[in-house]
């Protein structure tokens, strides 16, 4: 349990430096290196699939010694454990890798339909770590946030600094990302979003 007490630290852990990282690279050069981006992706993929791993194999070990539950593994009971475990250390993973990818796609085609005036290549494979990086149900607020943060830099920019160039939605995303990972939990259960866990 210890193990799976600090692979679920670092879940949280490691998305909030690399969000910290990317805020300031933006801040600094106005660009997110793609290849850092990448590495964060391919961090938390692998971090997940530890994670349902470890859980599948330390349960299968708990169930193996236990008198009872020893008879709903293979070969006594062939479909049960398998079932058990997409359910409980699977099915969560796909789904964030399911809404992730969507969220992508969506910014995909959003960057292609402003023809980079928004968004560019960066800033997908951003929007990609973002979702990945707070999961789901989180994903909800993730997006409410966001879309008024980005909002807000709107007027800023139009109405106070008298600005027409459009606002870059890299700063929205990283920020949304941060608060929710922060408070999510809080956020989740205060607008009863828990029943949407899987």
């Amino acid at each position: 349990m210890e193990t799976l007490s600090f692979l679920n630290s670092i879940k949280l852990y490691i998305p909030l430096f690399l969000l910290t990282i990317f805020f300031i690279q933006k801040i600094r050069t106005n660009e997110i290196k793609i290849k850092s981006l990448k590495f964060g992706i391919f961090s938390l993929i692998a971090i997940f699939l530890l994670i349902s791993f470890y859980s599948t194999f330390a349960t299968y070990n708990l169930w193996k010694i236990d008198p009872f539950s020893k008879f709903l593994l293979p070969p006594y009971e062939e479909a049960y454990f398998y079932g058990y475990a997409f359910s409980h250390f699977w099915q969560s993973f796909f789904v964030i890798i399911l809404v992730s990818t969507s969220w992508a796609v969506f910014l995909h085609l959003a960057r292609k339909r402003t023809q980079d005036r928004i968004l560019d290549k960066n800033e997908v494979y951003l929007g990609f770590f973002t979702a990945l990086s707070v999961g789901f149900p989180a994903f909800i607020p993730y997006l409410f946030i966001l879309f008024f943060i980005f909002a807000m830099q709107q007027i800023i920019n139009i109405i106070i600094l008298k600005k027409t160039t459009p606002i870059i939605i890299t700063h929205s995303m990283i920020l949304s990302a941060i608060i929710v990972l922060i408070w999510g939990n809080e956020i989740i259960a205060r607008f009863g979003l828990t029943v949407l866990k899987v």
